[in-house]
């Protein structure tokens, strides 16, 4: 039982390396960076550049500090012909061009200028162009070793982590065959070998520089491109940045709206208020209470939006009304009953009572019983000639039809109408009642 044990072990650690080992060497590397600067790297050749961006053109590798919100890096070759005779053109250190011949002999002297040497040879009948760098080439920046791009279609890959893979593969291998001489095992191990470099070697068959492309790197990190590229000879590069520009912002104007309160003659009754706020915002106008008076009219729109015009809204006021009401019902319910009074001639008969009336002011009442006044709030109670609100009792006086079928008018004798208190001097908001009650003798 120990040794089966054993045994699946040793074969679930087989699989478990297989797949790290597969993992390693098909996994491309990437790494989480803050997103600051936006760096496009642009390949191109030559003769594809204007004779204005070729004089803008800067010798050796990139090693530029990242310090803009968007920076360009266009790298610029030329294609290596096996048959070609031409000069071979360096670039300056302002970007001029110059052409040696091929026969030229450059001295040994000049491997201390920043130029690269370019020397020509004959090999069995053709001119064959060898990039020699020099010191301080113009094809490498500092101790930045030349490195091959890789062609069109090409995947990258860490040369450490295939590493880890082929040493666990190797491991992986060895466990697979510990104390076992079995061929098939071998034979199995030399196929996976076989293919570790499958991710690391798809390339494309065709010569083309490599496609621009565009990464993010964080401001004051260091750009140090790799130039070279199989079959190109890498010239220089031009170098383009611009920090993003925040649109301006548009002009922010204010808007007013001036709102007005006015009695009905459109007099002021107290000062304006201004609302101020920005053009395209809302507003919302609100009128306010003013003592004895109540709103009558609106004119202008409350609510909306400010413009760069200025707003009016007028808020009408009138004065409050308000209401005295004199009630004389508890005596005119007795019309059409009949009572004892005495003639104009003396007599003292029983009649029908048509109405009553303040005998001693002569003042009718309605048949109702009812006198409404009414006024400003505020303003003195004005009542009908022969009334006084301060008066609290009235002598009453009946109108009757005499059997000649004339109207008569006697007092009541003894009887009054009485308010219990002095009436109200001035109107206000609330209603206010004044009850006369009739009295008659016992």
């Amino acid at each position: 039982m120990e040794k089966r044990g054993a045994s699946k072990y040793h074969r679930l650690s087989i699989f478990v390396l297989l797949l790290v080992s597969m993992f390693c060497l098909s996994t491309e590397i990437s790494f989480a960076e803050e997103e600051t600067a936006t760096v496009t790297t642009d390949f191109v050749l030559i003769d594809k550049l204007s004779t204005e961006e070729q004089g803008t053109i800067i010798k050796g590798n990139p090693n530029t500090e990242i310090a803009h919100d968007e920076e360009t890096f266009r790298l610029v070759y030329k294609a290596i012909s096996e048959d070609s005779t031409d000069q071979t053109e360096g670039i300056s250190d302002t970007g001029e061009s110059t052409s040696n011949s091929s026969s030229e002999q450059i001295s040994s002297e000049s491997s201390t200028t920043e130029n690269s040497m370019i020397q020509s040879t004959s090999t069995e009948g053709r001119q064959e162009k060898a990039i020699i760098p020099t010191e301080s080439s113009s094809l490498q920046s500092g101790d930045t070793k030349i490195k091959q791009f890789p062609k069109t279609g090409e995947n990258g890959t860490s040369k450490g982590v295939i590493g880890i893979g082929i040493v666990l593969l190797v491991i992986s291998g060895g466990l697979l065959v510990w104390k076992r001489k079995d061929a098939k095992k071998i034979l199995m191990l030399a196929v996976i070998i076989g293919g570790t470099g499958f991710s690391a070697v798809a390339q494309a068959a065709s010569l083309e520089l490599p496609a621009a492309k565009t990464e993010t790197m964080v401001k004051g990190s260091t750009f140090k491109p790799e130039t070279s590229v199989n079959g190109y000879e890498y010239i220089g590069y031009i170098h383009r940045s611009e920090d993003k520009v925040d649109p301006p912002k548009p002009e922010e104007k204010e808007g007013k709206v001036i709102v007005h309160f006015v009695n009905e003659s459109f007099e002021k009754l107290m000062d304006d208020i201004v609302l101020v706020g920005l053009v395209g915002t809302e507003y919302s106008a609100s009128f306010e209470n003013i003592t004895d008076m109540t709103l009558k009219e609106i004119i202008g729109e409350m609510t909306g939006t400010f413009t760069e015009q200025d707003i009016e809204v007028t808020f009408v006021y009138r004065k409050v009304i308000g209401y005295v009401r004199l009630d004389f019902s508890d005596i005119t319910q007795h019309t059409g009953r009949t009572f004892y009074v005495h003639t104009p001639d003396g007599k003292f008969i029983q009649v029908i009572v048509e109405s009553f009336l303040l005998y001693d002011v002569g003042y009718p009442l309605p048949s109702n019983g009812i006198i409404e006044l009414r006024g400003d709030v505020g303003a003195p109670v004005a009542v009908p000639d022969g009334l006084d609100l301060s008066v609290q009792s009235y002598p009453l006086g009946i109108v009757y039809t005499d059997e000649n079928g004339e109207k008569q008018t006697v007092p009541l004798e003894g009887s009054t109408a009485d308010a219990l208190n002095a009436g109200p001097e001035e109107y206000t908001q609330e209603l206010q009642v004044q009850p006369y009650y009739m009295r008659v003798p016992n």
